[in-house]
């Protein structure tokens, strides 16, 4: 108990120090600024690869994300609200993507948009599933191949830490409908799980956590390990003093680990939005 207790102290401490790093930022702090984004890029890089389930469009979605924060967080009311503000942009920028797209031609799956029913149930997945790096793999896989609305409403409850009723508002549905969705994605999640599990491999006979439990817990460590690049990013951001020559930072990162590409234009983005909101700071 102790420990839990130092955990949970330790959670409220960051949680207060990231509010204030949001504040400073909505009141005009550019460095907080830029701070705040190198905070939430990895997330929101995360966030979008889930919620879009698809390869292309990430990184231009990411960026947008990133623009629109820049550009935008003088607008937030409260830090309290920054994560649902957030989802809310990451939304709006998947959904407005996705309609380019569908504008172009291509033809989406009718599933991604139908909500199902399912009841609550006190589901139990193993341990194991969080302490495996292969387990923990099949259930993002399994994630992954969800219907979109399903996978949204996932990332947001059990990875954002969002209520149903600040899910619900941020993709403008109803409560019922968001509890319909992570119930059904729960019982699919459930079932191809348990299926890979041995028949001499009763889940009784393990230790066993709440799947809601299982899934937050796989998700926050997924998130850690898709920001690799993470070092490598705040090396060369310290040398670069916030260029906003976009190509020369993508330029410098092609040349680093093949985990970092991926990041090199989101991170291009950001030090470019925050040095072009400095310039216009300066001219004021």
């Amino acid at each position: 108990m102790p420990n839990g207790k130092r955990l949970d102290e330790q959670h409220s401490g960051a949680q207060t120090q990231f509010e204030a790093l949001v504040e400073k930022a909505s009141k005009g702090d550019k460095d907080a600024l830029c701070e705040l984004c190198e905070n939430v890029a990895k997330s929101i890089l995360f966030q979008v690869t889930y919620i879009l389930g698809r390869p292309d469009g990430v990184e231009d979605v990411s960026q947008e994300v990133l623009v629109r924060l820049c550009e935008n967080i003088h607008t937030l009311r409260s830090p309290k609200a920054f994560r649902t503000w957030l989802s809310r942009i990451i939304i709006n920028e998947k959904n407005r993507y996705l309609a380019k797209n569908i504008k172009q031609g291509e033809v989406f799956n009718i599933d991604d948009y139908l909500e199902e029913m399912s009841e609550e149930s006190d589901d139990f997945i193993p341990q194991d599933y969080v302490e495996s790096k292969e387990l923990r793999q099949s259930v993002m896989q399994t994630i992954m191949a969800l219907p979109m609305r399903q996978r949204e409403t996932i990332i947001m409850h059990y990875y954002d830490g969002l209520s149903v009723t600040e899910i619900a508002r941020t993709l403008e549905t109803t409560t019922q409908s968001v509890s319909k969705n992570l119930a059904v994605a729960r019982g699919k999640l459930k079932d191809k799980l348990g299926g890979n599990l041995r028949g001499d491999e009763q889940m009784g006979a393990m230790a066993a956590l709440p799947i809601g439990a299982i899934l937050g817990e796989i998700l926050q460590r997924e998130s850690v390990n898709f920001a690799a690049g993470e070092a490598y990013i705040q090396g060369f951001a310290a040398k670069s003093d916030l260029v906003a020559d976009t190509t020369q930072m993508v330029s410098a990162f092609s040349a680093m680990p093949a985990e970092c590409v991926t990041l090199a234009g989101v991170c291009a983005t950001i030090f470019a939005a925050v040095a072009a909101l400095r310039v216009r700071g300066r001219q004021k």
